[in-house]
């Protein structure tokens, strides 16, 4: 008589016939039976299932977005060095394809959008007699530097002389001189020029408005 063993091996497909309670072999109608074989005959593997992953690890996969999330160094306007926000608001106007990257005329328009906005910060007036500014401001009415080195000297040096001549210039000093001519009234209700005259000012509006709230009352009580 043959074991399990040798059975199972003879017959690997076998299996063991479901029974009732009273012995007799349960055997599911063809409709059953049909219906659990073809259940999963609509279900299709999905299509980027079967293809292979474009990054094996993880640590592949987090470096491909980190790249991907880095601008391009075309992007670099002022040229020291890296991507600023500056840099990549105004280089992302000239990226019209939005694929990260410009190209040379896309970049040449950019460095000659960044290089008219400064020489046009200061007037003649502001600039004055200021020989070294003057030769900073004409140069950026010139063609952009390519060099990334000489660029980010040239646009340093000149936002300097800018901020400087912003606050000492001849302009500056006549917009402040030339204030309207009109008087300034100083004195109860006008423009407090000091604490006291504030806190005066104060105790004046605290008085009438009281004085107001009184006469509304006793006008309402008569």
């Amino acid at each position: 008589m043959e074991d399990l063993r040798s059975l199972r091996q003879r017959n690997p497909e076998h299996k063991v016939p479901e029974r009732d309670q009273y012995g007799f072999e349960v055997r599911p109608s063809n409709m059953v039976a049909r219906k659990r074989m073809d259940a999963l005959d609509n279900v299709s593997i999905p299509a980027h299932w079967t293809h292979p992953a474009l990054h094996k690890t993880r640590s592949a996969l987090q470096a491909a977005r980190h790249s991907a999330l880095t601008p391009d160094m075309s992007y670099d306007i002022d040229g020291d060095g890296f991507v600023s926000q500056r840099d990549y608001h105004h280089a992302r106007k000239w990226d019209s394809e939005r694929i990260g990257k410009l190209t040379s005329q896309q970049r040449e328009l950019a460095l000659k959008e960044e290089y008219s906005s400064l020489s046009a910060k200061l007037t003649d007036s502001e600039i004055g007699g200021n020989t070294r500014a003057r030769v900073i401001m004409n140069a950026l009415k010139e063609a952009p530097e390519v060099n990334d080195t000489w660029r980010h000297y040239n646009l340093r040096e000149a936002s300097l002389v800018i901020n400087s001549l912003k606050h000492k210039s001849s302009q500056q000093a006549t917009d402040c001189m030339s204030s309207p001519n009109v008087p300034v009234n100083s004195g109860p209700g006008g423009r407090a020029l000091t604490r006291a005259q504030m806190l005066a000012n104060r105790r004046e509006e605290y008085v009438n408005e009281a004085k107001a709230t009184a006469d509304r009352i006793a006008k309402d009580i008569m």
